[in-house]
């Protein structure tokens, strides 16, 4: 898990998701455990929906999930972004 990467049951797989339109610090900066603790935050124990930028499921160069994802109807990218923890990437 990273400040924009998490894991995913998906079709009884393992299956990583990298939030689309966000980018959080790289692992080695001074934030990245901020935001990793952050991102777990929203997402712990909750309810998540993810909803796929190409209806193909596109998948970074990474294997990732590149999805829009919300908690409670909240943007989680956006509120990474809010937090301080994200900034806007790729639109």
């Amino acid at each position: 898990m990273g400040g924009d990467t998490f894991w995913i049951e998906c079709y009884g797989e393992q299956t990583k998701v990298r939030i689309s339109n966000i980018d959080t610090p790289e692992r080695g900066h001074p934030d990245y455990h901020r935001a990793t603790e952050a991102l777990r935050h929203v997402i712990e124990d909750s309810t998540i929906a993810i909803a796929f930028n190409d209806p193909k499921g596109k998948r970074d160069n990474w294997g990732r999930l590149l999805c829009e994802v919300s908690v409670d109807g909240q943007n989680v990218g956006e509120a990474m972004i809010a937090m301080g923890l994200a900034e806007r990437w790729g639109k």
